[in-house]
């Protein structure tokens, strides 16, 4: 099967660039949208201002709480490093980013 040159990107592929783990049942998570199903492996590094870790994945069923070491994270700016592979493995996408967590 041959691809559109235009598959593999945010236009299919949904990366929010905020999300407020508050308990309301509304952007309580973060997660990578993919309603077109188009993704065949993700990962997702997620760093605090100082550049440690707070959150990895490559599911992309996963997604972050806005929680570290078992406490909910204060309202921050977070860097995110985000490779995406689409369906046939012919395009991939890499994107660098920041989110923020809001509560």
């Amino acid at each position: 099967m041959r691809l559109s040159p235009t598959c593999c990107t945010e236009d299919k592929i949904k990366i929010p660039n905020a999300f407020s783990p508050n308990g309301d049942g509304q952007n309580d998570t973060y997660f990578i949208k993919d309603d077109s199903n188009i993704i065949e492996y993700l990962e997702l590094k997620i760093f605090n201002r100082w550049g440690q870790k707070v959150f990895q994945t490559s599911n992309k069923q996963e997604a972050w709480d806005g929680y570290f070491q078992g406490k909910l994270l204060n309202t921050a700016v977070f860097d995110y490093h985000l490779n995406i592979g689409c369906i046939g493995g012919q395009e991939s996408l890499f994107k660098k980013g920041d989110i923020t967590l809001i509560r």
